[in-house]
């Protein structure tokens, strides 16, 4: 029998601070992860999202393959990241939900512009925009503001150790005064501020 508090997996950081090290993620990790992004995100069986990201990475790992095996829905995988096939997919596979740096974002707008997609109502299934592993500026928030008008943007920061969620950022970033935050700490993660 598996035990919650049993290694699910052990994925290597990204050596920010130095050589890579192995974080062991738990069963319960995992099932903490899934729950933090479902209830955030209001995630559903009816969702649907393309897997454009890395599954040896804790966000391909825990906030998109997991997550939606676990809740039932649709995954498209994409074998590596084409910015043009993902504006397609997310036309006409009426893709709900839409996980990614700010990297794979920039691209995804110039990408669309060069297609002429980038008018309102393009992509009308798309709900919610989370965005982590990096800062997400304002320049790049009007960007998808204009690409996805009716597309809540979602701040989201975390690490390997937490198994991808720290903090989510509550509702939609856009016209919020709190525009620049990283959002609220996941339940059951306790956040402290150190000098």
């Amino acid at each position: 029998p598996v035990n919650r508090d049993d290694t699910a997996v052990m994925i290597f950081t990204s050596g920010t601070t130095g050589e890579p090290k192995g974080a062991i993620i738990t069963h319960n990790n995992l099932l903490c992860a899934i729950d933090a992004y479902t209830q955030k995100l209001n995630l559903t069986a009816a969702d649907s999202t393309i897997l454009a990201v890395p599954v040896y990475h804790i966000t391909g790992l825990s906030a998109l393959l997991a997550l939606f095996i676990s809740l039932g829905a649709s995954i498209w995988l994409q074998h590596r990241f084409n910015a043009p096939q993902v504006i397609n997919t997310l036309r006409e596979k009426n893709i709900t939900f839409l996980h990614g740096s700010p990297t794979i974002f920039i691209l995804l707008c110039q990408a669309a512009r060069e297609q002429s997609a980038s008018h309102p109502g393009d992509f009308p299934a798309l709900r919610t925009i989370a965005c982590g592993a990096g800062h997400l500026s304002d320049g790049l928030i009007n960007e998808l503001k204009t690409l996805f008008p009716h597309t809540a943007i979602q701040p989201i920061y975390g690490l390997t150790e937490t198994t991808s969620p720290a903090t989510i950022f509550p509702g939609d970033v856009r016209g919020s005064d709190k525009c620049g935050s990283s959002g609220q700490a996941i339940p059951g993660l306790a956040i402290t501020i150190r000098n």
